[in-house]
């Protein structure tokens, strides 16, 4: 029982540390923010998830490749959790299609070759993703 105690303050500490060592700049959508680190001025994203998701998050950083963001570090607070990720900057592909226009076959089934093979690498891991978008 004490050391549970502890490990749940130290987790505390941890998520306090980590909203106060990272400034929020802006919101991306609920719960998600753009953020600084106060020390390096570095740019990441800050997300406050269901704790829930802790196991998931740790199996997913340890999954290297290039494709998928870096998750730096989690932390479990009272009633959430707090997860670090790489930012990435750019167009998002469903902007380019709007902007451009419909993409040429052959970059299209390149786009969808390289998704399948990081959703390969995360099912190897027993992740399923629900959520993906353009």
């Amino acid at each position: 029982m004490f050391g549970e105690k502890s490990t749940m303050q130290q987790d505390h500490l941890k998520a306090r540390y980590l909203d106060e060592t990272y400034e929020n700049m802006s919101m991306l959508k609920e719960n998600t923010f753009v953020v600084r680190h106060r020390q390096t001025q570095k740019i990441y994203v800050k997300k406050y998830v269901a704790k829930e998701l802790l196991p998931i998050y740790l199996r997913v950083q340890k999954i290297c490749d290039h494709r998928i963001e870096k998750i730096y570090t989690c932390a479990e607070d009272t009633d959430r959790l707090i997860v670090i990720t790489e930012y990435i900057s750019g167009t998002t592909l469903q902007e380019y299609i709007e902007d451009h226009g419909p993409l040429p076959e052959r970059r299209a089934c390149a786009i969808i070759e390289d998704l399948l093979q990081i959703l390969q690498k995360i099912h190897r891991e027993g992740i399923v993703h629900r959520d993906i978008t353009p």
